[in-house]
């Protein structure tokens, strides 16, 4: 794919198209058609979206802003008010949100920072028209038509607006018109987008923007790069901190059985070991009910195993549509999250063994009845069953100190993925068949998805030392041919004598 330094192009005439998606899928594959993922059911048809011009970009950045502030919002209201849509944006995005943050509009700041700097822009390069001029052309003609500059908003009902665009109906994108959008050395979006505010900026100046009521974008977006400015120096200036870590294999069998699992993403590692651990409402597939504020944990070595064996199990057969709280963005490309087509095994071992090596498991040092009750009543059971050693949580509102918090390694390795592997290992040791369930009827999938980690990580080796016999086979060709093109040219001088 193309990178294109967004200082070096006119700005105002570029598509912008903005992903969070898989960037070696879309090179290979190009932008699929989807229906939007927040439209709430009002859209039916597929396409691409995109923002036309520098404001318009602007516009939709901004909206990240708001859409985030809304679903903070919605989260404090009653079961019975909350929106779905908003409720699932949330919890596509939960491990960006900052549970120390009060203030809304702060955390809705945190969670769009966090969105860009794991997202991109693209520029398209697509032919428009309008519907009248499209109707009077030939069909072969209308295949080189991308877009109808025209065309009509599904959710709104009125022509197109210039910052959600989109591609005709069942049209995607090929890979040869997609280039990737990059400001001097970095290609994540907040780097894109901050150049293109500026920019934008100094060309409007300040006073246009604080005085046309239009600009009220430009004023949303002065207060969001405030707070990436603070945000950004506060990090430079700050220390970053570090939990401590224990080897799992200096914890005795007794010990494995006691210990006290969390997961969670390697990028919490910071605020984890700065704050503590804060309670938090569990990421739920549905809308059902207010929970109270806990730390969630898994007790014992094979109840952290049944817990990931009950993950991969709610993945398997059913469509990233309805994971979307589960499937992460930057595990699955764009175009496959919006498919309503099952998710097969080898898709959900492949996005596992990603998320996981960007993971890690804590182990919480909590003590039964001052931190936590066995006994505690499940919530979610309609029938008042008692929590499991695999979903066990601390008492409402309780928080864990840091210096009760270390993280795990096998072999020097913190990431959720190697820990994983060993448990399940040690776990076969015992001569298990299988992890218990807790009376859930599921598949055995830790076993198989370890298998297939290995099976993964044997063939790439394979395939590496391939390459390296390979290049030991070439290079003595090529240094044979050399010798012989130094013996002609000798050859040559001499008779030339």
């Amino acid at each position: 794919m193309k990178n294109i330094q967004a200082e070096n192009i006119d700005l105002e005439n570029v598509l912008f198209h903005f992903s969070d998606g898989d960037i070696k899928s879309i090179e290979e594959k190009g932008l699929e058609a989807r229906i939007g993922h927040n439209s709430g059911g009002v859209e039916t048809h597929k396409k691409v979206f995109f923002s036309q011009g520098i404001s318009e970009m602007l516009q939709l950045v901004y909206d990240l802003t708001r859409v985030s502030k809304d679903a903070i919002d919605n989260e404090k209201k009653p079961v019975e008010q909350k929106n779905k849509v908003l409720h699932n944006w949330l919890g596509k995005y939960s491990e960006y949100k900052d549970d120390s943050e009060q203030d809304a509009w702060k955390n809705a700041y945190s969670i769009t920072y966090q969105i860009l700097k794991h997202a991109n822009y693209y520029s398209l390069d697509l032919n428009g028209t309008t519907t009248r001029e499209f109707e009077n052309m030939s069909k072969e003609e209308q295949e080189k038509i991308d877009y109808l500059i025209d065309d009509i908003d599904d959710e709104t009902g009125k022509v197109m607006e210039k910052h959600n665009m989109h591609t005709r109906f069942d049209r995607g994108v090929s890979p040869d018109k997609i280039s990737r959008l990059c400001y001097k050395d970095k290609d994540d979006a907040l780097a894109v987008v901050e150049y293109v505010y500026q920019n934008f900026l100094n060309k409007v100046g300040k006073e246009n923007v604080e005085n046309q009521p239009e600009m009220y974008y430009m004023r949303g977006l002065e207060k969001f790069f405030e707070y990436v400015s603070d945000l950004e120096k506060s990090s430079f200036d700050k220390k970053e901190a570090s939990l401590d870590v224990i080897d799992a294999k200096d914890l005795s069998e007794d010990e494995l059985k006691k210990i006290c699992f969390h997961f969670t993403n390697k990028n919490n590692e910071n605020s984890i070991a700065s704050k503590g651990m804060l309670p938090q409402n569990e990421n739920d597939l549905k809308v059902g009910y207010n929970k109270p504020k806990q730390v969630y944990f898994s007790k014992g070595q094979e109840a952290m195993l049944s817990l990931m064996n009950r993950f991969l199990n709610l993945l398997v057969d059913k469509s990233p549509v309805l994971n979307n709280v589960l499937i992460k963005p930057q595990y699955m490309s764009e175009s496959r999250r919006s498919q309503d087509s099952p998710l097969t095994k080898t898709e959900v071992f492949d996005y596992m063994e990603k998320f996981l090596k960007d993971s890690m498991y804590l182990s919480l040092d909590l003590l039964e009845g001052k931190d936590y009750d066995p006994e505690a009543i499940n919530l979610e059971s309609k029938r008042k069953h008692k929590v499991t050693p695999r979903n066990m949580n601390t008492y409402p509102n309780k928080s864990i100190l840091p210096d009760k918090i270390q993280k795990i390694s096998v072999n020097g390795k913190t990431d959720a993925l190697s820990v994983l592997t060993y448990m399940y290992d040690k776990y076969l040791e015992k001569e298990n068949k299988g992890i218990d369930t807790y009376g859930i009827e599921e598949e055995q999938l830790v076993g198989e998805f370890v298998e297939f980690t290995r099976e993964k990580d044997k063939l790439a080796f394979q395939k590496k030392i391939g390459k390296l016999a390979l290049d030991t086979d070439i290079n003595p060709k090529k240094e044979a041919g050399r010798r012989v093109q130094n013996d002609m040219k000798t050859q040559n001088k001499n008779i030339t004598k």
